[in-house]
């Protein structure tokens, strides 16, 4: 009587192992008895039955029996691993990070002209185009567990403005030429004010809600103001430059005494010559020649040519630079954290608060003996009454404004890091290094030192 599938003698000495993640699993066969022999679907049917269920080899089977493969390891199944699916995203067509920092070059100089303050784009220009997400794809182990996937997720569309979408909203473009930025998840193109040429009495004052590209130079006694940043990529005679973000003066600016530079954010430029720079952000250049310069960051000469020499420079977080000062001993005045001026202007802030809130007490007590004596009939058609309302309204705006000036000082007189002033090189006799009010007047040619206050005194270091 011939055996059936559940009775052949092999099954006893077959081995099924399955892997512990039950994604593959192997045979091994011992050598049939007599005149037995194998088929593939015997061999299939015993390894169903011993728990695999799916991605079962029939060709690496058939190839154990026709081989001869006994008393071996063969893989004979594989499950499959779940595909998870892809997020959308988005791909750029413009540069996402940029840097405003400058290269040193080998003469020791500092290159500011291929200094890009923000990138242009030109009306049509693709901005964006979106991929879609994908979904997951099934997978399985060779026992049969489903293994489920992730399905991606897709971004919300790009907001902004300045720019069209196509209409499958995959695609976004320019709307008009202008600078490009993509922050806090926003796509913004606004418009720039650009000089294709010098800025001279064909143009007259600028003054643009934006951001103002100047191709060529700034001649004297013309005003460039701009509620963004202003990029220049000539050279700056004494004119007046004022903004509310970055500027840039790719080939420096010669101020006769008359230049003047204000901004909100930070200020570059190959160098400074005779100009008063007011910025609450970081200034660097080459160098810094009899210039009035103050910040509430740091200011910095930079590369081995570096130099501030004469004038005055405050630098609220430090200063650093390769030289200080110069052979003939020409004034140069270095100051960092608590200003004289500052201490002085916060101390007359604090007498004036104090005048205010007298003349308060003054104006509130008038108006209560009004109260006291008239009737809200009368006191409504009353003069004087009337005056002194609005006095009291008058000097509470005054406290207030007097209160936010004391605090924005304070925000810049406390500082919890060491400042430094820093030579990488030389500073010349002539020098004087102030730091929270403390002076050091140098005398004597010193190389390679930063400064620092101790206590009641200027403290300095070899680096």
């Amino acid at each position: 009587m011939e055996k059936n599938s559940q009775e052949k003698s092999w099954e006893a000495n077959a081995i099924v192992l399955i892997a512990l993640d039950k994604m593959s699993a192997t045979l091994n066969l011992p050598a049939p008895e007599d005149e037995e022999t194998y088929t593939a679907e015997e061999v299939i049917d015993f390894v169903k039955r011993r728990g695999i269920k799916q991605g079962i080899d029939v060709a690496a089977i058939q190839k154990m029996i026709t081989q001869q493969l006994y008393y071996m390891d063969v893989c004979i199944a594989n499950g499959k691993e779940a595909v998870q699916g892809t997020d959308g995203s988005y791909d750029f067509g413009f540069r996402m990070e940029r840097t405003i920092t400058p290269r040193e070059l080998p003469d020791g100089t500092v290159d500011y002209l291929n200094m890009d303050l923000f990138e242009m784009v030109k009306k049509g220009q693709k901005l964006a185009q979106y991929t879609e997400a994908t979904k997951g794809q099934f997978g399985f182990t060779v026992t049969g567990d489903l293994l489920i996937p992730r399905n991606g997720r897709d971004l919300k569309p790009l907001r902004g403005s300045g720019f069209v979408v196509s209409q499958d909203r995959k695609n976004y473009y320019a709307a008009f030429d202008g600078k490009v930025i993509y922050e806090n998840e926003r796509l913004e193109v606004s418009r720039v004010l650009l000089i294709a040429e010098n800025v001279d009495m064909s143009t007259g004052n600028l003054n643009f809600d934006g951001d103002i590209f100047i191709k060529g130079d700034v001649i004297a006694g013309l005003r460039v103001e701009a509620t963004g940043d202003i990029q220049i990529c000539g050279h700056v005679e004494s004119a007046y430059l004022e903004c509310g973000g970055n500027l840039i003066v790719k080939k420096g600016m010669q101020g006769g005494g008359h230049g003047y530079i204000l901004a909100d954010g930070d200020v570059m430029g190959s160098f400074f010559e005779a100009v008063e720079i007011q910025a609450k952000g970081d200034i660097h250049a080459n160098y810094f020649m009899n210039c009035t310069v103050s910040t509430h960051e740091t200011v910095t000469a930079m590369g081995r040519k570096g130099a501030i020499i004469g004038g005055k420079v405050q630098g609220l977080k430090g200063i650093s630079a390769y030289t200080f000062g110069n052979k003939a001993e020409l004034p140069t005045v270095l100051e960092c954290g608590i200003s004289k001026d500052n201490m002085d202007h916060y101390n007359e802030l604090r007498k004036d608060l104090a005048k205010i809130d007298s003349e308060i007490r003054i104006f509130e007590e008038g108006k209560v003996k009004f109260e006291s004596k008239l009737s809200m009939a009368m006191l409504e058609t009353h003069g004087v009454y009337s005056k002194i309302l609005q006095a009291i309204q008058i000097k509470k705006k005054e406290k207030q404004d007097c209160m936010k000036q004391m605090q924005d000082l304070l925000q810049k007189l406390s500082s919890d890091n060491e400042i430094r002033v820093t030579a990488r090189g030389t500073v010349n006799a002539g020098v004087s290094v102030i730091i929270d009010t403390y002076e050091l007047k140098l005398n004597k040619e010193i190389t390679g030192v930063y400064f620092i206050r101790k206590e009641n005194h200027i403290a300095m270091y070899k680096i």
